[in-house]
Order: C-alpha cells, then structure tokens, then sequence
C-alpha cells in the first residue's frame, strides 16, 4: 500500500500547537469535509485524505509551513 504521512513536528510544541490550532480552525469554518481514500494501516488505524471545502488540508497545511509530506521511510524531513 502506497501512502504518504503528512508530517508535524511534534517536538517543537509551538509549531505543534499552531498546526493543531489551524487545523481545529479549518474544521469548525469548513461548508464541507470530505475524507478520501480511506484505508487502514498496520496498527489499523484509519489513514485517509482530508479536503475541506475543495482544498486538501495536507496542502494548506504544507503551503502554511506547519507540515511536510513523510512516507515513513527512512529519516525524517528536516525543519
């Protein structure tokens, strides 16, 4: 199964929180919220896409600074 994760630095606690901030602020203004793909992982967990109102939260969330794509493998992205 092919996925990428999308990556938030949990040890950095202020950029961990606005990501967290920012993602509760677009949920609760949101018209519509769409998950995609859904699928399991190999703890069976649910890993799905989330768009809101048309636009992936992933993006937003990258184009924001506040996440970066992870395919957990290997190291992880630097910040």
């Amino acid at each position: 199964m092919s996925k990428y994760w999308l990556l938030i630095d949990r040890s950095n606690k202020g950029l961990a929180y606005k990501a967290k901030n920012r993602t509760q602020e677009l949920l609760s203004d949101a018209k519509t919220i769409e998950l995609k793909n859904p699928q399991r992982d190999k703890y069976f967990r649910v890993v799905a896409e989330v768009w809101i109102d048309g636009e992936s939260l992933r993006e937003k969330l990258k184009s924001e600074g506040l996440a970066k794509d992870y395919d957990g493998e290997g190291a992880r992205p630097e910040w």
